[in-house]
């Protein structure tokens, strides 16, 4: 059996690549249906046991989570952490479906047609909107305008 300090580093897997801070970490072993993994600070050469929020902790030097700071991480260093996080969230952000909203049925446009021009209020419409019943027509452009900005 090897001793502690040699064993081989794991390569981090995509699930992990999606959280920034696994990089700066040397994985020795990996968690087992989510639990704890092993692992050792690039800069500290300390190891620890813990899931991705202890590295954040002690990497970000967030006090409080049950593990010891990083005192080797410097400010310049401190600030490339904050950033490649920021940057992770943001492309997480970017790849989530956009909220488009349904544009707003008109009454005219939600009803039949013979019940909408059969009132007895004079509409102020032409009857060249109401031979191709234009209101319809502009709630379906709006549909197939959302059908492209949503991207499918």
């Amino acid at each position: 059996m090897t001793p502690r300090d040699e064993r081989a580093p794991i390569e981090v897997d995509d699930q992990q690549k999606k959280n920034p801070l696994w990089k700066h970490v040397v994985l020795l072993e990996k968690a087992v249906a989510g639990g704890n993994a092993v692992w050792r600070c690039k800069y500290c050469n300390l190891e620890y046991k813990g899931s991705y929020s202890r590295i954040k902790s002690h990497l970000l030097r967030i006090t409080g989570c049950g593990i010891k700071i990083c005192i080797a991480a410097t400010k310049s260093i401190l600030a490339q952490l904050k950033s490649e996080i920021i940057e992770a969230t943001n492309e997480i952000d970017k790849s989530k479906a956009k909220v488009i909203p349904l544009p707003v049925a008109n009454m005219d446009a939600s009803s039949s047609a013979d019940s909408a021009y059969s009132t007895k209020k004079r509409l102020r419409s032409s009857a060249l909107e109401k031979a191709f019943d234009m209101d319809t027509h502009n709630q379906l452009d709006a549909l197939i305008a959302r059908l492209f900005y949503s991207g499918g």
